[in-house]
């Protein structure tokens, strides 16, 4: 049996969520029987006259140990009734890899702030629409844990660069953070389905990669809390790769963006060079950059807002003998970059998953 709350969605939000997003001419009411093992059973009717019946799950909160016995409770409610019958999962609210989650299961859900994917065969009927990243509900009275910070970026670093099953005290000591801080990180990603619960041996391992890097990037935005400056060079891009691989520094830079992107998954053509630098006006100097007047850039020198930053940990010595940040750090960047980088993002996340034994280990 289930344990209610009282922020379950009621039915009257239920049907007006419904309809506000119906195509014109179809209709939705309730529909009672008495063999249901619903907690609502709602029919839908086409222009044509056609109909399909919705067995709806309510859930005031969703957490990713919660979606087995849910599977199952839809199971029974669309069984349960006497005609063919499509599960609808509603909720207050639902996380982004929760509802990705959902999606792998072929479980159609709506939330209260307008996330919806619904798939009815008959009669055929497909919904699908974007509401809130975040749960609205979270006032400033109640913080809600995120994966901003640097505590949390170094721990899902490390979740991101090894492939291996975890304990807080391996994950504490592989990514440098304090053990409140793994704590606290680890429950958060428990409960939005980006790491298995740990089991009777205290271990945990993540669900998937993608997903966790996508959570990751949607709450830590590198350009937002470091430092940034802007140089150009009046030679061009290359001019400066050339300058990154002969000169001899004796603080740490790392390329990122679409120029490491480039020497795993090629795009396009470079319009920006960005790289992460202990000491930008040291490696301004030796690149021969200039400060750039305003929008004529093409070199960003990102100083990192705390010493001995995630961002340069993991580098590797590019073939061009230049230095890149971390495959999953340079796709971080790259989603919440301006224009085209989200795509250049998506690209190298696409080379990672059919190369991750040659970057995850």
């Amino acid at each position: 049996m289930k344990r209610t709350t009282a922020a379950e969605p009621t039915p009257r939000q239920v049907i007006r969520a419904l309809e506000e997003r119906l195509p014109r001419g179809w209709e939705i009411r309730t529909w009672t029987s008495s063999r249901s093992a619903a907690d609502l059973t709602l029919v839908v009717t086409a222009p044509d006259g056609s109909r399909g019946w919705i067995a709806i799950e309510t859930r005031g909160t969703v957490e990713r140990r919660s979606l087995d016995q849910i599977t199952r409770a839809l199971q029974r409610a669309v069984e349960s009734e006497p005609l063919p019958t499509a599960g609808l999962l509603v909720a207050r609210y639902l996380s982004a890899p929760l509802r990705a989650e959902l999606e792998d299961r072929r479980i159609s859900y709506l939330d209260l702030t307008g996330n919806v994917r619904m798939e009815l065969a008959t009669p055929g009927l497909f919904l699908s629409d974007r509401g809130a990243d975040s749960d609205p509900t979270r006032g400033a009275g109640r913080p809600r844990n995120t994966l901003k910070g640097e505590p949390a970026a170094r721990i899902v670093r490390a979740l991101l660069d090894s492939s291996r099953s975890w304990r807080i005290k391996d994950l504490v000591t592989a990514s440098g953070a304090s053990v409140g801080a793994t704590y606290r990180a680890v429950e958060y990603l428990e409960s939005q389905g980006l790491v298995t619960e740990r089991d009777e041996s205290k271990t945990f391992r993540v669900t998937k990669w993608t997903s966790l890097l996508r959570a990751w990037s949607a709450d830590y935005d590198t350009f937002a809390v470091n430092r940034v400056t802007r140089w150009i060079h009046p030679r061009g891009i290359q001019a400066v790769l050339d300058r990154a691989a002969s000169a001899e520094l004796s603080s740490r830079y790392a390329f990122t963006g679409s120029v490491a992107a480039a020497q795993w998954a090629p795009f396009a053509p470079t319009r920006a060079a960005l790289a992460y630098s202990e000491a930008p006006d040291e490696t301004s100097e030796a690149w021969g950059l200039r400060p750039a007047p305003e929008g004529t850039a093409n070199v960003l020198l990102i100083e990192p807002s705390v010493p001995d930053g995630i961002a340069l940990v993991g580098t590797s010595l590019a073939a061009p003998g230049f230095i890149v940040a971390a495959p999953a750090q340079v796709a971080a960047d790259l989603l919440n970059g301006p224009g085209r980088n989200p795509s250049e993002g998506e690209a190298l996340i696409a080379w990672m998953d059919d190369n991750e034994e040659s970057w995850r280990l």
